[in-house]
């Protein structure tokens, strides 16, 4: 039978914890109470922060702390997504300037999967060019949200040189369809030759992606290439090209091209 002592010994140890639980609590809370009230007055105080790079075209000191340094990164990259070309590029730069997107990298090289994951989340909203490179080797990282993270930065701030690794990648499976079109989608206008040389692809599925893409991206000098798409071995990739050509218009098809599109049967496609 258990002795009293042992008894009182017990409740009292059960006693220490709960209290111990409740004070853990109680910190934990005012912790967090305190951090809100520093962001909300960084947040007041560096809100002119956009107006001044982005519009007055001055070069402002970043903020010391680690706090300061990621509220003026969050009010910036919450602006820069509403900014025309010129100034959402001041903003870029400032960002590089002040060591951004070396933090942005170096997350990427973490050995924690949200790490390097956030780190390409980053990259793509600064928009920085620089960060191609590495956007395009996680491509190729092992786990699929740090891949996911990747090919929608990489449509944000690629070029020509990004088409190859994201078709790529899309044939493997390595990404997903969605992700893949709207990183293609995203890709600025110097990428549209690499894309139309993408529909010589051997996978149909890809063909169909890109094909698509260059209709929605209405890429008037991929109409040659598309017309010839009409006679694809595969009916998913006659149908897109169809699509497509219709988008970019008649005026940049080549001549037949409508003669073709009414003579295909509903099988062809």
């Amino acid at each position: 039978m258990t002795s009293q002592p042992a008894i009182l010994a017990a409740l009292v140890l059960v006693t220490a914890l709960i209290l111990l639980c409740i004070v853990t609590s109680i910190v934990a809370h005012l912790w967090r109470v305190r951090r809100e009230r520093l962001i909300a007055g960084l947040q007041a105080e560096l809100a002119s922060l956009p107006i001044s790079i982005a519009l007055a075209g001055e070069n402002p000191p970043c903020p010391d702390t680690p706090l300061a340094r990621g509220v003026a990164r969050d009010i910036l990259l919450e602006t820069v997504a509403l900014l025309a070309e010129e100034p959402r590029q001041r903003i870029t730069a400032w960002l590089e300037a002040q060591g951004f997107v070396t933090d942005a990298l170096h997350r990427m090289g973490s050995r924690t999967t949200w790490k390097r994951a956030e780190g390409a989340r980053l990259l793509g909203s600064i928009g920085s060019r620089t960060a191609e490179t590495a956007l395009i080797a996680a491509l190729g990282d092992t786990r699929y949200s740090v891949r996911d993270a990747a090919v929608t930065a990489l449509g944000r701030v690629g070029g020509a040189d990004a088409v190859a690794p994201i078709v790529t990648a899309l044939g493997r499976r390595r990404v997903p369809e969605g992700r893949a079109m709207g990183a293609l989608l995203d890709l600025d206008r110097a990428a549209d030759g690499a894309l139309v040389a993408a529909m010589d692809t051997d996978s149909a599925p890809v063909r169909a992606v890109v094909a698509r893409a260059l209709g929605l991206r209405r890429v008037g000098a991929a109409a040659p290439r598309l017309y010839a798409g009409l006679t694809d071995p595969d009916p998913g990739v006659r149908r897109q090209c169809a699509t497509a050509l219709a988008a970019i218009g008649p005026y940049a098809a080549p001549g037949g091209t409508r003669t073709r599109l009414m003579e295909l049967s509903r099988d062809e496609f």
